[in-house]
């Protein structure tokens, strides 16, 4: 089997747990828990590779499965961070384009985000993934072809 390594970026050094998890001290379902990190912690990351981050949480470092962590997504136009998937709420604040949201989750069309360590939803139709962000925004892409 072909190892990987996962790269990180430099904005993408934080992430929320999605469940309680166990941080191990290898990368191993088997391996020894460290400690249990509760649901809708912040971690920072360190490394990745194959299925597994490297994090640490509260002075401790060691490996969580990556299927438990958020994931980094970005807005592509000015946008709110709302209260509940619902577009009468009042907003809780403004979001302006190319930033950093850390996805949960969805519900219906709306993602349940965490933005400036505040937790709410975005129309998951003003979110795109890390590659559209580069493409668009750092390599100054004009256009984008789907094929």
């Amino acid at each position: 089997m072909r190892r990987y390594k996962r790269q990180i970026l430099p904005e993408d050094t934080e992430k929320y747990t999605l469940a309680n998890l166990n941080l191990r001290e290898e990368k191993s379902t088997t391996a020894k828990v460290l400690t249990v990190i509760p649901a809708g912690s912040k971690v920072q990351v360190v490394d990745a590779a194959e299925d597994w981050y490297e994090v640490i949480y509260n002075g401790i470092k060691g490996y969580v499965y990556n299927e438990y962590l958020s994931k980094t997504e970005y807005t592509w136009t000015d946008t709110v961070l709302r209260p509940f998937a619902d577009s009468a709420t009042t907003p809780i604040e403004n979001v302006p384009v190319k930033s950093r949201v850390q996805v949960l989750g969805t519900v219906g069309d709306w993602s349940h985000v965490i933005y400036n360590d505040k937790e709410g939803y975005i129309f998951s139709v003003f979110l795109k993934n890390t590659l559209f962000y580069f493409c668009m925004y750092f390599l100054k892409v004009e256009h984008v072809f789907l094929l």
